[in-house]
């Protein structure tokens, strides 16, 4: 039984020493990345006006050349006279063809087209 008792403490050690080695490799220090699908351009500047709302950054790199790229072009007459459902759902620019990224580090964030 004594002998059952040690080698179960030895265990135990060895599992608390496992996991003591575990949290000093986990340092932290891998950036971590997030994929965020969204269906349009319209759609995806106002989640990135959002979230720089929320994350509140001392400044934006690159963010003027990101509206311009991304912001609505002009509603011609044929789209005025459409639903105000359609018009809500479509306003701005509906184009399905886009990439880009959002860098944050400590209180400053970039915008990469």
């Amino acid at each position: 039984e004594d002998a059952a008792t040690a080698e179960l403490e030895r265990q135990l050690q060895d599992a608390d020493n496992e996991e003591e080695g575990r949290r000093k490799r986990d340092s932290g220090f891998t950036p971590c990345s997030v994929l965020i699908l969204l269906p349009f351009k319209n759609v995806a500047l106002k989640y990135v006006d959002a979230l720089l709302r929320i994350l509140e950054p001392e400044e934006v790199e690159k963010k003027e050349d990101f509206e311009i790229a991304f912001a609505g072009s002009e509603e011609d007459a044929k789209f005025l006279r459409k639903s105000d459902d359609y018009r809500k759902q479509f306003e701005g620019n509906i184009d399905d063809d886009f990439c880009f990224g959002i860098t944050i580090r400590d209180r400053l964030a970039t915008v990469k087209l």
